[in-house]
């Protein structure tokens, strides 16, 4: 077995329009769980990561990200939300 493996599953959830800039652009809504599986000295260890993010064909990057908050190994991790407010192509 490979000592590290990556799994992703990412779901298309519809799109909707945001105002960037002043002006009206598509994004695509993407939910998404990553699973990092990590095999040490016969220790097996996996995680999973859950998270949101809108992607903007139209400008190339994505237009939100959110991450809920959760518990993990007896701390929480706080959630984050990012939303692109301006950009500017060259």
């Amino acid at each position: 077995e490979a000592p590290f493996i990556t799994v992703a599953t990412l779901r298309h959830q519809g799109t909707e329009s945001i105002a960037v800039s002043g002006k009206s652009i598509t994004i695509h809504k993407i939910a998404a769980d990553i699973t990092f599986k990590v095999s040490f000295f016969g220790q097996v260890q996996t995680e999973t990561t859950e998270f949101t993010l809108w992607y903007a064909p139209s400008i190339g990057i994505q237009a939100r990200v959110s991450v809920p908050a959760r518990e993990r190994n007896g701390s929480v991790d706080n959630g984050d939300f990012e939303e692109l407010i301006s950009y500017s192509l060259k």
